[in-house]
């Protein structure tokens, strides 16, 4: 894990380096907002450096130099670090970033950690907004960027927000925001979230089908009884596909753009949210109203707003980023999605 983490400084920090910086244009499609704070309280070896907000820029940066996008793009750092003077590794990213400072000089704050996180949150998606771009994307600074992630970000946009390939006969849907990270261990067949029933069910069907097809063409026992034989093969094919897991079946759908799962979005989670206009002013105007607090969160917050105005709020699958953070800067213990 270190290994990796320190090969990954080194190839964000090189591409950083001889990468020119163009000035931020008006008009810009998509900011891509990072959300950052220090993250060096935790000392695990001496040559563990977190350096999480260089990767994440770094990994930016690269995509967007080697893909052929569709849209223009911006990177943004927001800085909400209530000691700036203290956040060393983000200096030199400042001269030649646009960066947004929530505070100028050491500042005491004297709300809860939670209700913090919720204002930071707040302020650089406001900040953003007044670039006049058309959406905001926030990512936290230890929220790693898949190669997939502007091939499959677009064409979401295009088919699910922007509904230009839509059937004309259905209705279009105004989207607030759509999540491209949830905890991995979540993600299993073994959930709440509705459509993962009848996805174990096809995934069962599809495979126990051309199993029972197989078995009957090489073994051709005449006193088998096909529909028992179909049955039991569909019963197979759902215990091997629980004990392979969804989240590694999912990985399957990384072949193509177009095998993205786009799916209504479930408690939990803030990593990387892309927003519209529309939904990030309304989650701005709803989420300064509120209060968070231990045991509610900024992500428990968006789920009551998302809930109470009956939003539309999607999520996409498999996950388009990697939480390479091992510990929260908000709950100081290890974050056990890194890990696993």
């Amino acid at each position: 894990m270190i290994k990796e983490n320190n090969k990954r400084i080194i190839e964000s920090e090189n591409i950083i380096n001889n990468t020119e910086i163009k000035p931020v244009l008006s008009n810009v499609d998509i900011a891509l907002t990072i959300i950052s704070v220090p993250r060096n309280r935790h000392k695990i070896e001496d040559t563990y450096r977190p350096k999480y907000l260089s990767q994440v820029v770094g990994k930016l940066l690269s995509l967007l130099k080697t893909q052929n996008t569709l849209k223009s793009y911006a990177i943004f750092l927001c800085n909400v670090h209530n000691d700036p003077d203290t956040f060393d590794e983000i200096k030199p990213l400042v001269k030649r970033f646009t960066t947004f400072q929530r505070y100028t000089t050491k500042t005491y704050v004297s709300d809860g950690k939670f209700e913090k996180e919720k204002q930071d949150y707040v302020y650089c998606m406001n900040e953003t907004l007044h670039r006049n771009v058309s959406y905001v994307f926030l990512i936290e600074d230890d929220a790693y960027p898949h190669a997939d992630l502007f091939s499959v970000l677009e064409d979401v946009i295009t088919k699910r927000i922007e509904n230009k390939f839509s059937n004309p006969w259905i209705p279009k849907r105004n989207v607030t925001f759509i999540k491209f990270y949830h905890v991995p261990y979540v993600l299993g067949f073994c959930s709440y979230e509705i459509e993962r029933v009848p996805e174990l069910l096809s995934v069962s069907l599809f495979f126990g089908t051309l199993l029972c097809k197989v078995y009957l063409y090489f073994v051709k026992k005449k006193h088998l009884k096909v529909s028992y034989l179909w049955i039991l093969c569909i019963l197979y094919a759902s215990l091997v596909a629980m004990c392979i897991s969804r989240q590694h079946l999912l990985e399957l759908r990384r072949l193509s753009k177009e095998f993205y799962l786009v799916t209504p979005t479930p408690s939990c989670c803030t990593p990387a949210m892309l927003y519209t206009q529309y939904g990030a002013n309304l989650v701005i105007n709803k989420m300064s109203k509120a209060r968070c607090k231990n045991g509610y969160g900024k992500d428990s917050l968006l789920d009551d707003i998302r809930r109470k105005n009956r939003l539309t709020a999607l999520m996409v699958q498999p996950n388009l980023f990697q939480h390479i953070g091992i510990y929260s800067s908000l709950r100081y213990s290890v974050n056990l999605d890194s890990i696993l």
